[in-house]
């Protein structure tokens, strides 16, 4: 199904609607449509993380497909490298598909990277 329509622009940096400017929209409800978007487009997102070992010149690849099932709101995902006390990065692969909550934010307000 085709994206709904986009929302009005913010008062503060939008223009004039006949006469009138339009309010913000809610941003609980902006991201209530964009995961009703998700679940009604069956939409799949495929990660790909690709590396170099530096000791033997592996090229090693993690990847994996998140479905709209799979898509957590208020959340990210956790920290999976860290520096050993000799200062060597390293990365912990059982975290690398955990997550972890975050707080909504209201206040914040993410606009179009296409303006």
């Amino acid at each position: 199904s085709p994206l709904p329509p986009p929302f009005p622009p913010r008062p503060e940096t939008g223009t004039p609607r006949h006469g009138k400017l339009m309010p913000e929209p809610s941003l609980l409800a902006l991201r209530e449509r964009i995961r009703q978007h998700w679940e009604d487009s069956e939409l799949e997102v495929i990660v790909l993380v690709e590396g170099i070992d530096p000791m033997s010149s592996n090229t090693f690849q993690a990847r994996h497909s998140y479905m709209s099932s799979d898509l957590r709101f208020d959340a990210g995902f956790a920290p999976t490298m860290s520096i050993t006390d000799e200062g060597v990065p390293q990365v912990d692969w059982e975290e690398f598909h955990k997550t972890v909550d975050l707080p909504f934010n209201t206040s914040c307000w993410v606009g179009s990277s296409h303006s």
